[in-house]
């Protein structure tokens, strides 16, 4: 039976290309179809929770109607924002998640008898955040980045014919096995087991509308690649430091000068031994550099001064004495 449906497509993909005045479904043809519609969980104690699709869901990938599976592609879903009641229990059950559909290989689609398409696919369900409505209480996150559900493999159903004009309707069951990978708390994984006491088991439900179909256009070739520019021979440096008398408790100044054939840009340091005490963009060449309070002790102290260079000017460095006297 395949065969006759695969014909059929045939015709009604030119003949639908011809009344649109758009490419046609041909061989290979890089197509997206929207998706929209609801995700809806068994689980008695998430309260019925339904997830909307988000705007920006689709199916993106290669169609060829003369093969076996006629579309492969992959599942793009933008993260969902879900609301679920725990318990059925309002205020106290109420949470907010970031519930992301994570793709595990490519989807592929195969017409059936009849003209209707069945597509098997693959994907993890990832909460990085699931915390509750409640003030404060908003402050625990039960998810997180590795908190997330063993791979769930499930096929979608169509329940009328494939269109290529109009989005149409499929339907898949599955189940969420174990969760896995959210945090601890004192080393307990209470995560892990109120989110599977929460959303685990079989019955969970996909509601979808497909489509309509688009064909993408053919991509531009890519432009040549631009000429690296030529690289600028740097020109030497030397710098020049100087500093004044300060008193302890109070903030000191270190005049940087380096000069060059070149403006010399970029950003001065001043070290004592390897710690580092201050550093400034140079202006023209030039640096006025602030010691903060009390980060020399009263003494005699022998600094050093290092530009790093830039991209036209070779880096320099130099030493500079610094007085700190008391009151």
């Amino acid at each position: 039976m395949r065969k006759p449906v695969l014909a059929a497509l045939a015709t009604a993909a030119l003949v639908t290309g011809g009344l649109a005045g758009a490419p046609a479904a041909n061989a290979d043809s890089q197509v997206v179809l929207p998706i929209t519609g609801t995700t809806s969980l068994a689980n008695p104690l998430a309260g019925g929770a339904v997830l909307d699709m988000p705007a920006g869901a689709q199916l993106a990938g290669s169609l060829d109607i003369f093969r076996d599976p006629l579309l492969v592609g992959d599942m793009v879903i933008p993260p969902i924002t879900a609301k679920v009641r725990a318990l059925g229990i309002p205020v106290l059950g109420d949470t907010t998640s970031t519930v992301v559909l994570e793709p595990v290989g490519k989807t592929e689609a195969r017409s059936i008898e009849g003209g209707y398409i069945e597509a098997r696919t693959s994907f993890r369900i990832a909460l990085p955040e699931v915390r509750s409505d409640l003030p404060l209480a908003d402050k625990l996150n039960l998810g997180g980045p590795d908190c997330k559900t063993d791979v769930i493999s499930t096929t979608l159903t169509s329940t009328e014919p494939l269109s290529l004009t109009e989005a149409f309707p499929m339907k898949a069951t599955f189940t969420i096995p174990e969760i896995s990978g959210c945090p601890k708390f004192l080393t307990i994984p209470l995560s892990n087991w109120a989110l599977n006491a929460l959303m685990g088991g079989d019955g969970n439900t996909l509601d979808l509308m497909v489509g309509p179909i688009t064909t993408l256009p053919s991509p531009a070739p890519a432009p040549s690649p631009a000429p690296k520019p030529t690289a600028v021979a740097k020109v030497a440096s030397s710098l020049k430091a100087s500093a004044k008398k300060v008193t302890y408790g109070k903030a000191g100044k270190v005049k940087v000068a380096v000069r060059s054939s070149r403006t010399a840009t970029g950003a001065v340091r001043i070290y004592k031994g390897k710690k580092l005490l201050a550093t400034k963009r140079l202006a023209h060449g030039k640096a006025s550099v602030t010691l903060r309070k009390k980060s020399l002790k009263a003494g005699k102290h022998k600094l050093r001064v290092v530009y790093a260079g830039s991209s036209t000017v070779r880096s320099s460095k130099g030493t500079v004495v610094v007085r700190v006297v008391k009151r």
